[in-house]
């Protein structure tokens, strides 16, 4: 929510009258972030806690991380970030390393992959040992990852990336991703929008544009 805040909307059972407006129940309003937006949230509930991600959506001029106790409503921690960066925090959420990137994703079990406006595509190892969390350059041949601003996991070995001309690139790997290729390409055709993310559901991929003002065709 706007205001750098945490608010909830309780669902009321089935029996209640569907014509009743739900209403927000304000549950954080941090004065220290005040005047920032809280973009995206994540329920840690091993560690009972709410994990927000805080940004000044005008000015862009703030970006931060906070966590919160889910039983007190408390700030464990607020730790401020660089902008268009991928940072590594400890749980105590001090800094422990920053990666200037745009985006980031987790492949489940074994590494996480992020690509830049600079066209390149990264391999962080989660695994655990002396190379835990180590980041690695991925080669990518078959065409260039430039401007992408989204990206999504279709499988194992295939990623979807989202951006501008052209709107969505399937990049696959066969080697566990030490290296990948650009085997596919989708041009839409209305080059007067920006496709900013993809979401994969079913096998099917959906594109989600930040600016367009829809085509009479």
């Amino acid at each position: 929510m706007d205001g750098g805040g945490i608010g909830e909307v309780v669902i009321r059972d089935s029996d209640s009258d569907d014509s009743e407006v739900l209403e927000e129940v304000i549950l954080i309003k941090d004065v220290d972030i005040a005047g920032n937006a809280s973009a995206g949230i994540v329920i840690d509930r091993d560690r009972n806690r709410l994990l927000v991600a805080i940004g000044d959506m005008v000015g862009n001029k703030y970006s931060a991380l906070a966590a919160y106790d889910l039983s007190t409503w408390h700030r464990i921690f607020l730790t401020e970030l660089s902008g268009h960066t991928l940072s590594s925090l400890h749980l105590d959420g001090s800094l422990t390393w920053s990666l200037l990137t745009a985006l980031f994703i987790t492949q489940t079990g074994s590494s996480s992959l992020s690509t830049l406006f600079s066209a390149l595509l990264y391999k962080i190892d989660l695994t655990e040992g002396d190379q835990s969390n180590k980041v690695n350059v991925i080669e990518v041949t078959g065409g260039t990852l430039r401007f992408g601003d989204g990206i999504e996991l279709l499988s194992p070995t295939k990623i979807v990336i989202a951006g501008s001309n052209p709107s969505t690139r399937l990049v696959e790997s066969s080697d566990k991703w030490r290296t990948a290729s650009v085997t596919g390409l989708f041009r839409s055709g209305m080059f007067h929008r920006l496709v900013s993310a993809a979401t994969v559901k079913e096998g099917r991929i959906y594109l989600t544009h930040i600016v367009g003002f829809g085509s009479k065709k």
